[in-house]
């Protein structure tokens, strides 16, 4: 047997051939890095953490030990070992990543990937809703710096939008969020206020006396947006702002303008003009029993013609002379 043919590590006798006959050991050390294992520095790192609370999206890069022998493997946290030292899609929290070489040598580290910054936002250009129970409030949501575009918006929980103005919002809080690209969801608080019910005032021509029902109202508006609709104690709204043949006394008016507004109610009042005086030059009977005596009435300057005249309850007439009268009262 040669040499060269035995095992290291053992020691075996062997005959030589030459006179005089001698046996000698060979002895066959053992190469002093045969079936050594060499222990494997911990992975280096490179962790990026996630964009925001909530989102996974933190990421990690294994730089393996020079000594480990290829082809390698890689685990997060107990899972499918892959062939890429990357890991992505990371939770913000502890992690343990572990590398196997060739060997099964395995070596293990533990990192941490952090929460991120929350992302935050305004709301600008707030315009108030016009009266109570008219929706046209508008808002702008603009998000913060650490924020990443494109985004979307929602109000109050409805549908998600590109653009980060709302219209037709009603009076009162609401609650805005807005979602990044990289999923992060930021929230902005704000309230709408509202304007109050419109103003207005009005015009009156008196009723020519207390009996009469020829008075007028006529409001106008000092607010809101024509066209308008008027009411007159409760009954039913008309385009024109003035109502007509109104007896003296109090009224209440309310208008609505073109967006649904509200008035308050006007207090109106329709009054008279002072009572019509009326002056008689009477004419004596010529003697008792004899109806021969008349009264001509003078009327109140302030009378509006035509005029018609009756005396004692009888049949009014154009004339204000009577004649034939008795003497008398």
């Amino acid at each position: 047997m040669d040499a060269a043919e035995h095992v290291a590590g053992t020691s075996e006798y062997v005959p030589v051939r030459r006179p005089p006959a001698v046996v000698v050991k060979l002895t066959v050390p053992t190469h002093p890095f045969a079936s050594v294992k060499v222990a494997m520095c911990a992975p280096a790192l490179n962790p990026v953490n996630a964009s925001c609370p909530g989102v996974n999206n933190g990421s990690v890069t294994l730089n393996p030990d020079p000594l480990a022998v290829a082809p390698l493997t890689y685990s997060v946290d107990g899972g499918t070992s892959q062939s890429s030292p990357v890991f992505t899609g990371l939770t913000s929290g502890s992690h343990t990543a572990t590398l196997t070489d060739a060997n099964g040598c395995p070596a293990t580290v533990t990192f941490t990937i952090g929460t991120g910054t929350p992302i935050t936002g305004v709301a600008q250009n707030l315009v108030a809703a016009s009266c109570p129970g008219v929706n046209n409030g508008e808002a702008t949501i603009v998000p913060g710096s650490t924020a990443t575009a494109p985004f979307t918006f929602s109000m109050d929980g409805g549908t998600a939008q590109a653009s980060g103005t709302f219209t037709g919002l009603s009076a009162g809080a609401h609650v805005a969020t807005f979602t990044d690209a990289n999923g992060c969801v930021g929230t902005v608080n704000f309230t709408i206020t509202s304007g109050g019910l419109l103003p207005g005032s009005y015009t009156e021509v008196k009723a020519t006396c207390a009996a009469a029902t020829n008075g007028s109202i006529t409001i106008t508006p000092t607010g809101g947006t024509g066209p308008y609709l008027y009411t007159l104690d409760g009954g039913t709204p008309q385009a024109s702002a003035t109502f007509t043949n109104l007896a003296p006394g109090n009224y209440t008016v309310t208008f609505t303008d073109g967006l649904g507004c509200l008035s308050q109610s006007i207090a109106a009042t329709v009054t008279s003009a002072p009572a019509l005086t009326l002056t008689a030059t009477p004419v004596a009977a010529s003697c008792p029993g004899v109806n021969n005596g008349s009264v001509t009435l003078n009327p109140d300057p302030l009378a509006v013609a035509p005029l018609s005249f009756s005396l004692d309850g009888g049949t009014a007439q154009a004339s204000p002379t009577f004649t034939g009268l008795a003497a008398g009262s």
